[in-house]
């Protein structure tokens, strides 16, 4: 099987490859998630619900609604939103029966759909919970994966949580 074809096939149930990553600009989100699952509580509710009660009906407390857009437009890359699609049904049927693991199921999701977040996994699992990384070790890690593609405020230290 060749890579696009592999590709293609993980594509049918949810993966994404060779985009920009959310991860450039946010992080898991996870917040948002929690409050828009509470909001769209059914775990079959279709793409354009959870759409409505973002953009619409601002459930997420957005102040104004080109926030409201890019925070959907965030979590539709990260999360897909949409029930046909197997990892994000997995998200929703484990999101209630494990709230402890809320956190690690959305890394999963995210793994699986953000580029960025899948290719620095590596180098965030060889770190210890609360340790604190450099700017210089992250730069160093990335720029061999993605030669030429971060600007100097793209790359910044971080704590791992």
């Amino acid at each position: 099987m060749t890579s696009s074809s592999l590709h293609a096939h993980l594509s049918f149930f949810g993966f994404a490859f060779g985009r920009n990553g959310v991860h450039t600009a946010r992080t898991m989100m996870l917040n948002e998630l929690h409050r828009l699952f509470d909001t769209v509580s059914a775990e079959d509710a279709e793409k354009e619900q959870y759409i409505t009660a973002i953009v619409r009906d601002n459930c997420l407390g957005k102040r104004s609604e080109k926030n409201r857009h890019l925070t959907c437009t965030h979590l539709v890359t990260l999360y897909s939103l949409d029930c046909r699609l197997v990892l994000f049904r997995a998200l929703r049927f484990f999101w209630h029966r494990d709230p402890q693991s809320r956190p690690l199921l959305a890394a999963l999701i995210c793994c699986a759909r953000d580029e960025l977040f899948r290719r620095t996994l590596p180098f965030l699992l060889a770190l210890h919970e609360g340790e604190t990384y450099s700017r210089r070790a992250l730069e160093e890690y990335i720029e061999p994966e993605f030669p030429g593609k971060f600007y100097y405020h793209t790359l910044r230290g971080g704590t791992v949580v």
